[in-house]
């Protein structure tokens, strides 16, 4: 299902802040943008800050007192980010919390906690949102100390709203769509190919169809429209209708 529309302004807002993170990849490992994923994206914050990451996970004994930190054969989902720790949390945080991140003024460092109860794309997912907030939130002061990706209203948030905008954004950047689509790859392609959910393709590609191709093909429709236009045509997409491969060179 698609998530709730933003503004244009807003969105370019949120490529901008994702880009420049995609350009200095690519400026410092002369990759070309096609082919970074989200992998280089966690790499290139693990060395540009100083970040620990924490999985949460559900505490089988509640009553008794906690374990604290646990080694790393709790790590359900490996290879994601380096060196993280585990820990038991509150059956209520692990449930519905998916993701939040401290920054230490002490240490100066960030500590990502990552609920690692869900599937690994969705995990992945949270990662690069919480990635998110450190580049547009904690960076230009635009958030507190804690910023929570969990149950409750938090995702009518306008900032949760745009890291999830830069989150797809950082998993495929458009020059990799545009790739995808050049090289006539199927949804299931695509999803296989990036590691990725069905729900935060599909809503990549909506964001991809609406923000980058109605905003110069469509531009007598409003944004509703627009919206709807390309839930509409991503979702031929994934059934096999091959309309979208026509949209490949567009300007990214």
């Amino acid at each position: 299902m698609a998530r709730k529309v933003i503004p244009l302004r807003q969105y370019i807002e949120a490529w901008d802040y994702a880009y420049e993170v995609i350009d200095s990849i690519s400026k410092e490992t002369n990759m070309l943008h096609e082919k970074i994923t989200f992998r280089e994206v966690i790499k290139y914050f693990e060395t540009t800050y100083k970040i620990h990451f924490v999985y949460l996970d559900r505490d089988p004994f509640p009553d008794l007192p906690s374990p604290g930190l646990l080694g790393s054969e709790h790590i359900k989902h490996r290879g994601l980010v380096t060196n993280p720790d585990v820990t038991f949390s509150p059956d209520i945080i692990s449930k519905h919390n998916d993701g939040m991140t401290i920054f230490d003024k002490s240490q100066h460092k960030y500590v990502v906690f990552i609920n690692q109860r869900h599937i690994k794309e969705r995990v992945i997912f949270t990662i690069l949102h919480e990635l998110a907030h450190i580049k547009a939130h904690f960076d230009t002061g635009r958030t507190s100390e804690i910023a929570l990706a969990c149950a409750g209203n938090y995702k009518d948030n306008p900032l949760e709203l745009e890291a999830n905008a830069i989150a797809s954004l950082f998993y495929i950047n458009n020059a990799r769509m545009v790739w995808h689509l050049k090289s006539t790859h199927s949804y299931q392609d695509i999803k296989k190919l990036n590691a990725i959910s069905d729900n935060a393709l599909f809503n990549r590609l909506v964001d991809f169809v609406q923000y980058r191709i109605f905003t110069y093909e469509e531009y007598l429709l409003d944004e509703q429209q627009r919206r709807r236009a390309a839930i509409d045509l991503v979702t031929k997409f994934k059934k096999g209708d091959l309309t979208l491969f026509e949209y490949y060179d567009v300007n990214v």
